[in-house]
């Protein structure tokens, strides 16, 4: 990093796997110091350990990522304090862009900003804690194990939002999108399946002959209060393997359709 300067055009950095101790970081500060980087518009961070959330608030805080406005984290954990998911499908990968005109700071700030907060124990969580007001595009992996934890008040700036699920089973999709609504200037919603539990679809649809409508009417109730929202314009769903290919909005019942 110390030699980021020589590339005065450089705006995107990907770190991945190092774990930063807080030395390691105080020699990095001074290096920066020395040595400016560019000014970055995007951060990402993967695989990597920080020792408790003021360590990695502190890093995205540092002065010399004051153009940042992305921030792309994935498997970012805390040695103190961090709670492990069994679920071997619970894997993170999260994606934020704010602006600061909204009335939050940037990401670059001071510790002094932090005085008195207490960590969720989720790097992501502390940064929608933290930065919320002026986040306006939010990309999350939901997990299985403990569902969509996310609070929306949080963002009231949200625009963008996509919903990534690591795993679904197709016999009982539960999803609940009820709380998303208090999201006033939300444009645009979609939602990913990394996995779905092939194993089970073959002996879900032979034992069950209406699966497949009930699962697309259990997608339609879900939606229907964020496709009700006044400021929606796009809600993008995906394909289903071995169930449907796809899902549009039926102009005559407004309920989601097989397309044809």
């Amino acid at each position: 990093m110390c030699y980021l300067h020589l590339y005065p055009n450089l705006r995107e950095l990907d770190l991945a796997e190092v774990i930063f101790s807080r030395s390691r970081m105080k020699t990095l500060s001074k290096a920066l110091d020395k040595f400016p980087p560019p000014p970055l518009h995007r951060l990402g961070l993967g695989d990597i350990s920080f020792t408790d959330s003021e360590h990695f608030l502190s890093f995205i805080g540092m002065s010399h990522f004051s153009a940042i406005c992305v921030l792309d984290i994935r498997n970012i954990s805390y040695e103190r304090g961090q709670k492990k998911c069994s679920n071997r499908f619970c894997w993170k990968c999260e994606s934020v862009k704010h602006d600061p005109q909204f009335g939050g700071p940037l990401f670059a700030t001071s510790l002094a900003l932090q005085e008195g907060y207490q960590s969720t124990g989720s790097p992501i969580g502390d940064v929608i804690h933290l930065f919320g007001k002026s986040i306006t595009e939010l990309d999350l992996t939901v997990c299985s194990e403990t569902g969509l934890d996310f609070d929306p008040r949080l963002c009231p700036s949200l625009c963008r939002l996509s919903l990534r699920y690591n795993h679904i089973d197709p016999s009982s999709p539960v999803l609940h999108w009820n709380e998303l609504t208090s999201l006033n200037v939300l444009t645009h919603f979609s939602f990913r399946i990394s996995l779905i539990d092939s194993m089970s679809i073959p002996s879900h649809w032979r034992n069950n002959p209406n699966a497949r409508d009930e699962m697309i009417e259990r997608l339609d109730h879900a939606l229907t209060p964020i496709s009700r929202m006044p400021s929606i314009q796009e809600i993008r769903i995906p394909k289903f393997l071995g169930m449907f290919e796809s899902l549009v909005e039926s102009r005559r019942s407004g309920h989601l359709v097989e397309e044809v």
